[in-house]
């Protein structure tokens, strides 16, 4: 009895840690949360969406010149009959025809082409390709979008993480000036506003501590979204390759200049102004072609019901020329339109271009201003630090109050939280930075280097 307890114990302990095991979130590098975001997000399935159905409009159009086949009938019932009589001789019987029988029935089957358009349909052929490219693109702009902010995001959580490990140090350093205050005033050192005001501080710092654990949340729940994921998903990010991924001093050596160029060159915005001048040409391909003939072949076969007048089948083969002589002002009103989208076209390239121009070079700025406040957050923490040992050191001794000793740890927490901070700006900077030179302009996972 006791050995099949324990037996059962133990089986309970392992399905137990199995399922432990099964249920734990998923731990996630920077590449497999950037690949998650472009297999999951819903925005970015809804756009891929979008840009299959204008290239099935686009194979819609070309079908056009196929060939068709078809097939249609009919049945009617009419009352009354109407049959002519023969004259015949008088040894003769008459003999009555049927003209219009009572019910009548015919079935045809057709095969038509269209031969020519006269230009009509490679123009629409046209416009509809380039309309396909367009949302093409803004598919490819949107995936380039949600790899920056997934990235952004990933580097939010542990931005706000970082910050909400400083915040509880932080409390642990305010509970240890605490107690030694408390040793303090015991041994009639100290007076007892040293205490309370150190009793503040640990107020203060807990509160940090709640506003960092929401900062924290709130962050996960932005990646969550952005990821497509559900409210009872959950998932670890490793949060070791953030640096090594972005490697912002790649960028150290690249001149606005070469940034510039290398903006305009690879970024899809440009390409897809070029597209919105195609669709411009290509509509007014159209409108100038509304008076274009077409020509088109048909060819049917039809079996119904015999008359007098008719034979029970029928084969009808012939060309059909459409020729449209007038269209009111719907011609010039057209091609005036398409002329006005080929001009907004042309004056949205310009300003695309320097609309990129201008990002490449606010972010070009932001990521030398975030290295240079970096590499002077090191220099104030490490002044911070020597300042926070020497009040320290001085209140110990009872050379100094605790103000002294307060304000030493007010700045030294204080340098950490601006260090912790410049260190993920400057990597925010340059993943703005990488974004408006065209690196993620094909939806690419960054790998670590």
């Amino acid at each position: 009895m006791t050995r099949s307890f324990g037996l059962a114990l133990v089986l309970f302990f392992l399905f137990s840690g199995a399922f432990r095991i099964a249920a734990a979130p998923d731990s996630l590098a920077l590449p497999e949360c950037v690949k998650k975001g472009l297999s999951d997000n819903p925005n970015l399935k809804r756009l891929e969406a979008r840009a299959r159905q204008a290239e099935a409009r686009v194979g819609e159009v070309i079908a056009g010149k196929d060939f068709k086949l078809g097939v249609s009938g009919n049945y009617l019932q009419t009352s009354p009959e109407i049959s002519i009589n023969l004259p015949m001789p008088a040894s003769v019987p008459s003999d009555s025809k049927v003209i219009i029988p009572a019910s009548a029935y015919a079935a045809n089957l057709t095969l038509s082409k269209l031969l020519t358009s006269f230009g009509q349909l490679e123009s629409s052929g046209l416009l509809a390709s380039a309309q396909a490219d367009q949302e093409r693109l803004n598919f490819f702009i949107a995936r380039r979008d949600l790899v920056q902010a997934t990235i952004s995001g990933y580097l939010q959580i542990l931005r706000t993480r970082a910050l909400e490990r400083l915040a509880k140090d932080t409390v642990k350093s305010w509970e240890e000036h605490l107690r030694q205050s408390q040793a303090l005033l015991s041994n009639g050192v100290v007076a007892r506003y040293d205490v309370l005001r150190t009793e503040v501080e640990v107020s203060k710092s807990r509160d940090s501590v709640t506003a960092a654990d929401k900062a924290v949340d709130l962050a996960v729940v932005s990646l969550k979204n952005l990821l497509g994921m559900k409210g009872d998903e959950s998932f670890e990010i490793l949060g070791d390759d953030a640096e090594t991924v972005l490697s912002p001093e790649s960028l150290n050596k690249i001149s606005l200049d070469e940034a510039r160029r290398a903006a305009l060159a690879k970024r899809r915005e440009m390409t897809l102004a070029d597209c919105l001048v195609r669709q411009g040409e290509a509509a007014l391909r159209i409108a100038r072609g509304v008076t274009n003939p077409s020509l088109s072949f048909s060819t049917t076969y039809t079996s119904k019901t015999a008359t007098f007048m008719s034979r029970d089948w029928q084969w009808q083969t012939g060309v059909a020329l459409n020729l449209p002589l007038f269209t009111g002002g719907d011609r010039p009103a057209r091609i005036r339109q398409a002329e006005e989208i080929i001009r907004q076209a042309a004056f949205a390239k310009d300003d695309t271009a320097l609309r990129i121009g201008l990002e490449v070079e606010s972010a070009w700025l932001s990521f030398r201003e975030a290295v240079q406040r970096r590499e002077t957050a090191l220099i104030q923490l490490a002044q911070a630090k020597e300042g926070l040992r020497l009040a320290e050191l001085r209140y110990r001794e009872h050379l100094s109050s605790s103000v002294e000793m307060v304000d030493a740890q007010t700045a030294c927490t204080s340098a950490q939280v601006n260090l912790e901070n410049s260190r993920y700006n400057e990597l925010e900077s340059a993943l703005n930075l990488k974004k408006s030179l065209g690196y993620f302009e094909n939806g690419e996972v960054p790998e670590a280097k």
